[in-house]
């Protein structure tokens, strides 16, 4: 194999070979297939969690308001999620340029796991107030500001260049799937227990940060 040069002058300097692009498929590569997996899970996770969580909101807010506010306290759901990502949307794309971005991934889903486990805790009380579930679903909108652009940022150190555009599609997919077959189960499993609702998206929350962890690439941004 031989090495290209640039002809200076009286001595030539030594071409660096091109980083390799790597595999055409990222199924091929392990830490991908994480990567999919923890994500499938984490939005499977968020949807159930949320439709639990509407509701047990809804029937909170019926029991103890008249019909017509019930229907508010839904859209203050929404906007406590909201405006957290909102506030902390360009705080979390700094960070996903200067940190870890497999560290800010799994800590973040972490924190999003500890937000099930209270809304589990609460929902096992038996009367939660209505203020300290839309408090945990403040906490869980802010985990998901800096869920995203860490993710994002991370695909492309896990796949190389020739990979990177049907992994793009793959994430896409992982999120579809999640959000369409997330709502109908998380129903079918609220319409059991809402207890247990929160407890089967804890236990994915739980996976997906294993997922995560376990995936070998570094996700420390480049110097």
């Amino acid at each position: 194999m031989t090495t290209e040069t640039i002809d200076t002058g009286p001595a030539a300097l030594p071409v660096p070979p091109a980083p390799p692009e790597g595999p055409s498929s990222p199924w091929g590569i392990r830490d991908f297939r994480l990567l999919w997996f923890g994500r499938v899970v984490a939005v499977l996770a968020i949807q159930i969690q949320s439709s639990a969580l509407l509701w047990q909101v809804y029937e909170i807010a019926r029991r103890d308001h008249p019909i017509e506010e019930a229907s508010l306290y839904l859209g203050l759901v929404g906007l406590c999620q909201f405006l957290p990502l909102l506030a902390f949307t360009l705080p979390a794309g700094a960070m996903a340029d200067r940190r870890d971005r497999k560290r800010t991934v799994w800590i973040s889903i972490l924190v999003e796991a500890a937000c099930a486990a209270s809304f589990l805790a609460m929902a096992l009380h038996g009367a939660p107030p209505l203020w300290g579930l839309l408090a945990v679903a403040a906490l869980f909108g802010a985990a998901r500001a800096f869920l995203a652009p860490a993710s994002q940022a991370f695909l492309p150190m896990v796949v190389g260049r020739k990979a990177l555009p049907p992994a793009i599609a793959a994430q896409s997919i992982a999120f579809q799937t999640g959000a369409i077959a997330g709502p109908a189960l998380g129903g079918v499993i609220v319409g059991v227990n809402v207890p247990l609702a929160y407890a089967v998206s804890l236990g994915m929350f739980l996976l997906a940060v294993a997922a995560f962890i376990l995936i070998r690439t570094s996700g420390k941004p480049a110097p």
